[in-house]
C-alpha cells in the first residue's frame, strides 16, 4: 500500500478516497458511503458557485475542441 507522507489533501478526504477505491475494486456499493459522497459533492458545488459564480465554460471548450479537429 502506498502512503502519502505530506499532502495538501485533508486526511479525512484521503481516507474516504481510499475507502471508495476499495469499494470500486470490489465492485460493491455501500449506499451510506454513496450518500455521504453525494452530499459532499453537492456542498462543494455550492461553495464553488458561491465563490466564483456560474462557471459556464463547457460549451466554449467543446466548440474549441471541435474547431481544432
Amino acid at each position: 500500500m502506498v502512503t502519502i507522507q505530506s499532502s495538501s489533501i485533508p486526511a479525512d478526504v484521503l481516507a474516504d478516497l481510499a475507502e471508495a477505491a476499495r469499494y470500486a475494486a470490489s465492485r460493491s456499493r455501500d449506499p451510506v458511503i454513496a450518500k455521504k459522497a453525494a452530499e459532499r459533492m453537492d456542498r462543494m458545488r455550492g461553495e464553488l458557485k458561491q465563490k466564483h459564480g456560474e462557471l459556464d465554460i463547457a460549451v466554449d471548450l467543446i466548440r474549441e475542441v471541435r474547431n481544432e479537429s
